[in-house]
């Protein structure tokens, strides 16, 4: 894997393929439940790891038994009455604490998933758009159309169409927007700022970056003083990690690219990769040069595509200094 200040990618490779220890299975779970990007990223790392296993279904650890071996049982100790009391209390305390969170949160029409074509009045009242599985189809009050990508969500700021027209993308999405001067439209995704300029536009998120695609119109991106304005038939990216707004060298490249790969050398691999990406990927063994790879990428970023190829071939993606090496003891 491509290294990253977190380790918990490493974590969730290890629990999808089923070589976690218990007690990293156990962080991965309570990691992914800790808010709803986590759910996202974990599902992506998912559906990765999926398409390079052909398929495979990850064996999911029995919990049950990690929690016994990372607490073996022990020796019964006689508690006294007054501490089962306190500890009962607690208990009940804490019951009544999660079912009433648990109502408040069904109660909460912001958290409702929007299904469909939803209405303009349906939408204002939301607040909050989640589309699970499939993408789903809604309008604005102010009759801007957006496409939700699967596992993605849309929040609304709470002006929304009073005094501005901004709300937050979490994931993927399409947006067909009414232009109005007075109220410019702007897209907040992760620490991006993506502005209509009187467009249909595509934004794309993936791992540590995000496309975006200008199918009419135009968009403005902004992040620290850089600003990059980006018309149709055009695109761009954002580096995460980097904070950078990048173009490909070549409009054509940036609309659309497909790489595919039929029995090629990895030195050859990495040898398109570093041209067509201008990053410096160097293979450090030589026992790797030559490693076949057979595989199709299509609009994927320099990131998920190593993040494969490591899965492929067995191999390690590290970032040092300016380059990016690849270490390896042979081919699979």
């Amino acid at each position: 894997m491509v290294e990253k200040e977190s380790n918990i990618d490493d974590k969730i490779v290890s629990f999808l393929k089923g070589e976690a220890s218990p007690e990293v299975a156990m962080e991965v779970m309570d990691w992914r439940e800790e808010n709803t990007l986590n759910r996202l990223h974990f599902s992506e790392m998912e559906k990765t790891f999926q398409a390079t296993h052909f398929g495979q279904k990850f064996k999911k650890p029995n919990l049950e038994k990690a929690w016994k071996n990372i607490h073996p049982k022990k020796q019964a100790k006689v508690i006294p009455l007054q501490t089962v009391l306190w500890v009962t209390s607690i208990a009940a305390c804490l019951a009544v604490a999660i079912t009433l969170y648990f109502q408040s949160q069904l109660e909460d029409p912001s958290i409702l998933q929007a299904k469909g074509d939803t209405t303009i009045e349906e939408a204002e009242s939301l607040g909050r758009f989640i589309a699970a599985n499939d993408q789903i189809d809604f309008r604005l009050a102010d009759e801007s159309k957006i496409t939700l990508g699967a596992n993605s969500q849309v929040i609304l700021d709470k002006d929304f169409n009073t005094t501005s027209r901004a709300l937050t993308l979490i994931g993927s999405a399409r947006f067909t927007v009414q232009h109005d001067e007075t109220k410019p439209f702007l897209v907040k995704v992760k620490d991006l700022i993506v502005e209509d300029l009187g467009t249909v536009f595509d934004i794309k998120t993936q791992n540590d970056t995000i496309k975006v695609v200008v199918l009419e119109g135009e968009v403005q991106l902004r992040k620290n003083g850089q600003i990059l304005n980006v018309a149709a038939g055009d695109s761009a990216y954002y580096v995460i990690n980097k904070k950078l707004i990048e173009q490909y060298s070549d409009q054509q490249q940036r609309q659309v690219k497909v790489f595919q790969f039929q029995g090629t050398k990895l030195k050859d691999v990495a040898q398109t990769l570093s041209d067509f990406y201008g990053r410096k990927i160097v293979i450090v063994d030589q026992a790797i040069e030559n490693c076949p790879v057979t595989v199709t990428f299509k609009n994927e970023n320099v990131f998920t595509i190593l993040d494969i190829l490591s899965e492929l071939l067995d191999v390690q993606i590290k970032r040092e200094n300016n380059q990016i090496k690849i270490y390896g003891k042979g081919c699979n």
